[in-house]
């Protein structure tokens, strides 16, 4: 009986431990999802600026391309 108990105790020590590192590694598996789709959420979010500077930057060529039409028309060659 005294071995059985003993046996029962190990095992009881091993499945123990065994859940304590499997929730360790759940818990570390879920805090990289968790940062893995936060930086998802901030690129989307830098990403949906991505129009509005492309309409900006056309902008600003636009008038870069007049000034320089002025420019060639103010400063003979």
């Amino acid at each position: 009986m005294l071995e059985v108990t003993s046996n029962t105790v190990a095992h009881v020590e091993l499945e123990r431990d065994a859940s304590k590192q499997l929730q360790g590694a759940a818990m570390e598996a879920a805090n990289r999802g968790m940062r893995f789709i936060n930086a998802c959420m901030r690129m989307n979010e830098e990403m949906q600026q991505l129009p509005q500077l492309t309409a900006q930057v056309k902008e600003l060529g636009r008038k870069v391309d007049e000034f320089e039409s002025q420019l060639n028309r103010l400063v003979p060659r």
